[in-house]
Formats: C-alpha cells, sequence, structure tokens
C-alpha cells in the first residue's frame, strides 16, 4: 500500500510539470504571434515642432539643432561662391560657363551641385571633391532642374521642365521616385521638406500670384495652399513661426 500511494504521488507530481510546460508553452507561442504582428499601440501621445529643410533653412527641434552659417553659398549660372555676412566679402569657389548652378547638398565626401548647362538636355550632378570633378551625371528625368534638398541619405530635385519632383539617392545619384505635381507652365521652383509634409512653390511665370503648395511626403495628397505669397516668388526659409519668400515682381519679402 505504501509503495502504491508513493507511486501515485509521483505520478501526479509529474501530470503537474508537464501541464505547467503546456502552460508555458501556449504563453510562450501567444506571446511570438503578438509580437508577429505589425502594429503597435501608442499609450501617450505628444506634439513637438517639425523639422523644416530648405536651401535657406535647417532646424530640426528634435536634437534642438538650427544651422547658422557665417558663410553662405551663393549660386549663379556661372559661378558658386562664398559670401561672408561679417565682412561682406565674397570669394568664388568654382566658375563654369552657362552651367546654371540651381542646388546643392554637401556628404561627408564632397559637394554635389545641380546644374543645367543646356535647357534641351537632362540636368545633372556635378560632384566636386577637394577642387576636383568626381563625377559629372545626368539627373535622370529632370528638366531645368530649379532646387534640390537633402534630406537623410535621399535629395529631393525640382525638375521645373516637366513639373515633377524628383528623389534620388545622394551617393549614387540613382532615381527612386517620381511625383508628378504640376505642369510646366506652373514651373515649381522652390522645395522644403519636412519629416511629414514638402512645401512647393508654384511660381506661375508672372501668370497670376504665386502659392506655396503642401504635400504629403509620403503620399503625396495635397494638403493645403498658401495663396498670393507675391508674383514669380522664389524661396523658402523658415523665420519664427512665418515661412518667407521673395515676391521677385514686387521686390518684396513675404
Amino acid at each position: 500500500i505504501l509503495f502504491i500511494c508513493i507511486l501515485h504521488y509521483f505520478l501526479m507530481l509529474n501530470k503537474k510539470k508537464v501541464h505547467t510546460k503546456q502552460i508555458h508553452r501556449k504563453q510562450i507561442r501567444k506571446t511570438i504571434e503578438l509580437s508577429s504582428q505589425d502594429e503597435t499601440k501608442c499609450l501617450k501621445t505628444q506634439k513637438t515642432k517639425d523639422t523644416f529643410v530648405s536651401t535657406g533653412t535647417y532646424i530640426n527641434p528634435l536634437n534642438n539643432t538650427i544651422v547658422v552659417e557665417k558663410d553662405l553659398t551663393l549660386l549663379s549660372h556661372g559661378m558658386v561662391q562664398k559670401f561672408n555676412i561679417e565682412t561682406q566679402k565674397t570669394t568664388i569657389i568654382y566658375e563654369g560657363k552657362n552651367l546654371r548652378f540651381r542646388g546643392m547638398y554637401s556628404t561627408e565626401f564632397s559637394y554635389v551641385y545641380l546644374i543645367t548647362p543646356n535647357l534641351k538636355e537632362e540636368s545633372r550632378f556635378l560632384e566636386i571633391r577637394k577642387d576636383e570633378t568626381r563625377n559629372n551625371v545626368v539627373a535622370k528625368e529632370t528638366w531645368d532642374g530649379h532646387d534640390m534638398v537633402k534630406y537623410g541619405n535621399i535629395v529631393y530635385v525640382v525638375s521645373t521642365g516637366n513639373g515633377c519632383l524628383q528623389v534620388y539617392d545622394i551617393y549614387t545619384f540613382e532615381l527612386k521616385r517620381s511625383h508628378k505635381i504640376a505642369s510646366k507652365n506652373d514651373h515649381i521652383n522652390t522645395i522644403a521638406v519636412s519629416s511629414s509634409t514638402v512645401y512647393v512653390m508654384y511660381h506661375y511665370r508672372n501668370s497670376q500670384p504665386s502659392d506655396i503648395k503642401v504635400f504629403d511626403r509620403f503620399s503625396f495628397d495635397l494638403l493645403k495652399t498658401y495663396n498670393n505669397v507675391g508674383r514669380s516668388a522664389h524661396g523658402l526659409s523658415l523665420w519664427k513661426n512665418y515661412i518667407v519668400s521673395l515676391d521677385s515682381m514686387g521686390g518684396s519679402v513675404v
């Protein structure tokens, strides 16, 4: 009788262990199934100012970065210059007849300029490293490029000639995406990029007052339009809580 009782005890103990392992396996399986879902639950939300990057502005409130340079880069049709705000003096960096320098960005290796030597051909990326030409390659599907802004490892380029925003890899210059947002006559000419939106200047060649249109950066749905920001307007810079542009025909800042 004693032997039967002891055997019964060990059988019950083993059964309890097996049952516990099965429950543990079920819990693990359930955890894996839940963790494999591409869904997250936001328990708390907070508001923060957005980033804003354009040719004239770089603001990243997440790390309190506001870049203010004493030397400005000036681009013209045949020359790149540095302009010192304090001394009011300019220094020539690069010259090229009729290259139409329209935009630039820098990497850890070099400076890259958007140029349009010939309006009948696609624009080009001119990469300069230590005063030497590293690359001079076609900016595929960009016609009469007017501006470009680097954001992370991509660069947004304004293709005025076909009304598109083209997105390229900053190192390989490979065209990643193309967004048709305007016509050639709309003459889009300036861009600013935030983490969630893209601002584009519609110049309109003085046929009507210029507009700033705001698009979702991912879907490129039109979110908002700021009307009448001057005539033949250029530029998108952030000043305090305002977007500043230039009214070219009126000779004023808007």
